[in-house]
């Protein structure tokens, strides 16, 4: 889809800047490529993080004067906020858009390759929530992590891109057997943005949108 045929941003956002994303942002990050992939052009990145209420740790590199939080289990954006503060945010730029959280360990069978593979034919844009020191093999403390993933080329592999690194991020091949204990290690699983219609899928529980507060 070329910048032509790309609708223009919803709400006050303004044209998106060439500064990288502070530490946290992350979800931020990966809500914005997603409006992006869905033809939402110019995310303002310092708007979207304020209207998702973003926290960082007071220590924390904070250009943009987000609001600061102390307890780390509530630094970001947590599950529970995302469920409630994302489906508002994606409604002010198109009313049949919205979000979804499967946790990885609620999907039967543990056929996560195959939700993965029919949620992005079905048009969703899909992140993943993980321990991201224990992927990269660190060995550091636990560190949550969203990141967007597509389907690899075969089955024992997906593509992760970390939008939270730069505006065209690189995909990186990464094995299933290494990216599902990342994954479980902090009781996470799929992040999904798209159509309404796109969001029942297979081997998932059944869903149903609940209207975000403020709506």
């Amino acid at each position: 889809m070329n910048s032509q045929q790309r609708k223009s941003s919803g709400g006050d956002f303004s044209e998106r800047g060439t500064e990288a994303w502070p530490p946290y942002c992350c979800v931020a990050a990966f809500v914005a490529a997603a409006l992006e992939k869905l033809g939402h052009a110019n995310i303002g990145r310092e708007s979207l993080a304020h209207k998702l209420d973003i926290s960082v740790a007071p220590s924390s590199h904070n250009p943009w004067g987000l609001r600061v939080e102390v307890d780390p289990h509530l630094q970001g954006l947590t599950v529970a906020a995302a469920t409630e503060r994302i489906p508002r945010l994606l409604r002010s730029f198109d009313s049949e858009l919205t979000f979804r959280h499967v946790l990885f360990n609620h999907v039967t069978l543990g056929l996560v390759e195959e939700v993965l593979v029919q949620a992005t034919l079905q048009g969703c844009v899909v992140g993943v929530g993980y321990d991201l020191s224990l992927m990269s093999g660190t060995g550091s403390a636990m560190m949550r992590h969203v990141a967007r993933i597509e389907p690899a080329s075969d089955s024992e592999h997906v593509v992760i891109l970390n939008d939270s690194e730069a505006f065209q991020p690189q995909p990186v091949l990464a094995r299933w057997s290494d990216l599902l204990p990342a994954v479980n290690a902090v009781t996470d699983g799929f992040w999904l943005v798209g159509p309404r219609k796109s969001m029942n899928l297979a081997y998932t529980p059944c869903f149903t949108a609940i209207p975000a507060k403020g709506a």
